[in-house]
């Protein structure tokens, strides 16, 4: 059995410890408990908005909910303020031509993606090492086949939850928002899911290595939030003194995966993986010299 043949089976069984002990299914759930309320709210501030706008400006009430919206986000003065505001980009111009409810269901989707990915995967390492189960496997398996086959299980786990999360989403959608209003952006929803969980195998990564140079799941999942907050100070320098942080954080390549286009997209994947690889790499030569 080769080595690529290790590291699946390996893969699956940690899939399948992870459905055994229900933390996969408790991961999945709670991301699309998630989507459904970030989308609920989503669509209540923007029905209360337009409200607002309609009785200031004394409109006619709108049959649908969203069309105000709609027609404020395609006008040219509204693009013109925009571009003052926020300065004319390419990316600017990709998000213009996204739905707001979609693009709003992005931004949070970004923004939580790592904090939940550190919370619920930082343990799973150190949770097996701790209670000794990782020594079964390694029986079988060398430690760097058991780190790829434990991160790509953790990988599928978060690839389920972030498509379960966008599932959820669409049909909190098509319930608050009336007729087919909700058939336009419901696509997006699934495209902004999948981008959002290639950031967060970045994260997967980083929280992974950390988890493998510790004792307890608990200080696994500090470490990792530790980890979390040098990487945001870590963008300030970067900004103000030396752009190679960039290269070295998560961050430095979100940017990419929020284009329009295929070959910023494709670098912000390939970026993103090189930083969790980078980083699982450093836990796994950690974890080498580790008594299990």
């Amino acid at each position: 059995m080769n080595g690529f043949s290790r590291v699946f089976r390996t893969a699956l069984f940690e899939l399948s410890s992870a459905i055994r002990s229900r933390r996969a299914l408790v991961t999945v759930l709670l991301f699309a408990l998630i989507g459904a309320g970030v989308m609920f709210v989503t669509v209540s501030v923007f029905s209360t908005l337009e409200e607002q706008v309609i009785s200031t400006l004394g409109l006619p009430a709108a049959e649908n909910s969203g069309g105000v919206t709609m027609t404020l986000w395609r006008s040219s003065a509204f693009k013109t303020m925009m571009s003052k505001a926020l300065g004319s980009s390419l990316l600017f111009n990709d998000m213009l031509s996204q739905h707001p409810v979609a693009l709003a269901f992005a931004f949070f989707v970004f923004g939580v993606v790592p904090l939940m990915t550190l919370i619920t995967c930082a343990p799973t390492a150190a949770g097996e090492i701790r209670s000794g189960s990782v020594r079964y496997v390694l029986l079988r398996v060398s430690r760097t086949e058991w780190t790829l086959g434990l991160f790509f299980a953790e990988a599928l786990v978060l690839l389920i939850a972030m498509l379960l999360l966008a599932a959820a989403a669409s049909v909190v959608a098509a319930y608050r928002l009336p007729g087919w209003s909700a058939l336009g952006f419901v696509p997006s929803l699934f495209d902004w899911a999948l981008r959002a969980w290639v950031y967060s195998l970045s994260w997967l990564g980083i929280c992974t290595g950390a988890s493998m140079c510790v004792k307890s799941p608990g200080k696994a999942t500090g470490f990792a939030l530790l980890l979390y907050a040098a990487f945001v100070a870590f963008g300030y320098f970067a900004d103000n003194y030396c752009a190679v942080f960039d290269f070295i954080r998560p961050q430095g390549y979100e940017y990419a995966l929020w284009r329009a286009s295929f070959s910023a997209v494709l670098e912000g994947v390939v970026g993103a993986l090189a930083v969790a690889f980078l980083y699982l790499g450093l836990g796994s030569a950690v974890f080498a010299r580790r008594d299990v």
